[in-house]
């Protein structure tokens, strides 16, 4: 897959798009995406293609989706955004001790931005987990959690 037959499908996942030409372009990626753009179909597009992303992510299998795991935890920053739901679907696949790293990185990171709202996105995926806050190394973090 080269540069432009990426960017020409990525074009065709936006809700805009008709129903058939985003299917098409779901269809697509599901059977050819390179894992060097896994994750660019969320980092470089934007909510109107997030819903179509996280079904191609989802269509992947676990061993290639950990892959965006960085990104999947990135659309938890608003649990209304398209794909966030999905995205909690899809980290259920991995096993806690996989997670772990990723969720303490992110919340660091959302620590740092301030981002209550994305706190409470993290806080509500350990939840749906069942990975106790006592396993995080900055587990402090989630009581500045807002929903």
């Amino acid at each position: 897959m080269e540069e432009q037959e990426f960017q020409y499908y990525l074009g065709h996942l936006k809700w805009s798009m008709p129903e058939n030409t985003q299917e098409e372009a779901v269809n697509y990626f599901s059977n050819k995406i390179e894992d060097k753009y896994i994750s660019r179909l969320i980092q470089d597009t934007d909510k109107d293609t997030w819903g179509n992303s996280m079904k191609i992510i989802s269509s992947l299998g676990k061993d290639r989706a950990i892959i965006a795991i960085q990104w999947l935890l990135f659309l938890l920053k608003d649990l209304n955004w398209p794909g966030a739901n999905e995205s909690i679907e899809v980290l259920k696949r991995f096993e806690t001790d996989e997670l772990i790293p990723f969720i303490d990185i992110v919340l660091d990171q959302a620590d740092l931005e301030e981002d209550r709202m994305w706190i409470y996105g993290i806080k509500e995926l350990i939840s749906k987990l069942g990975i106790e806050q006592s396993v995080l190394s900055n587990k402090e973090v989630l009581k500045k959690a807002k929903a």
